[in-house]
């Protein structure tokens, strides 16, 4: 290898999964506009966003029956009354990859995810901290679960049905820890 002449210290970055139960999870069509050809509104696709990195930070505060001093945590991205509670998992490790591995990777989530029973999954990804930079600068992407009509459209738009649907996604670029 050309690297060996450095004597790299090679490590596995192994992935893990945590299976949370009971997460309260937001309704999903609120961030869509009354035709559906755009989102509702920016605080609402940043109030989902600081959702999805409380998820990330295995966050406390996502669980239902979390009961936290209001004066201690004022931040409510959820109307109550509207969320509803599901099992998520969610898959990390720290480590490098490529752009090429991260589309791969965000393929194989969508081909995963099926329409059939509202799926819906976010990808994260951070780059490291340097100290010019001050902060994270990364990308989180949101495929939103699928309505109705929109499951039958996406599978009858091509021939590869095992490959990703048309649907709904969010992209936010975050640059020095903001998006």
């Amino acid at each position: 290898m050309p690297l060996d002449k450095h004597h790299p210290h090679v490590m596995t970055c192994l992935p893990t999964k945590t299976i949370s139960e009971a997460v309260i999870v937001p309704p999903f069509d609120v961030i869509r506009s009354k035709d559906s050809s755009s989102i509702a509104s920016e605080e609402e696709a940043i109030e989902l966003q600081e959702w999805l990195s409380l998820i990330a930070l295995e966050s406390p505060r996502i669980f239902d029956g979390d009961a936290i001093d209001p004066y201690l945590y004022r931040h409510n991205a959820i109307e109550e009354g509207r969320a509803s509670t599901k099992a998520l998992a969610l898959v990390s490790w720290s480590g490098l990859f490529s752009g090429d591995w991260a589309r791969n990777f965000f393929l194989e989530c969508c081909r995963a995810t099926t329409d059939e029973d509202q799926a819906w999954f976010a990808m994260i990804g951070y780059a490291f901290k340097v100290e010019s930079v001050e902060g994270n600068e990364g990308f989180t992407i949101l495929r939103l679960p699928s309505k109705g009509a929109n499951s039958s459209q996406s599978r009858a738009l091509g021939d590869d049905v095992t490959g990703p649907t048309v649907g709904d996604y969010l992209l936010w670029e975050t640059k020095n820890g903001y998006p």
